[in-house]
């Protein structure tokens, strides 16, 4: 049980570290939205 504990001890430290990523993703103005709408006009 304790590599268990240890994975779990890990997966909730990635989440915190995601969500500080995700506020501060807010924060920045999204290039990616520009860049999805770029590549639908573009004709195929």
């Amino acid at each position: 049980m304790q590599n268990y504990d240890n994975l779990f001890s890990q997966v909730d430290s990635l989440r915190d570290e995601i969500i500080d990523l995700e506020r501060s993703m807010i924060q920045i103005p999204t290039l990616t939205q520009g860049n999805a709408h770029r590549k639908r006009n573009r004709p195929m």
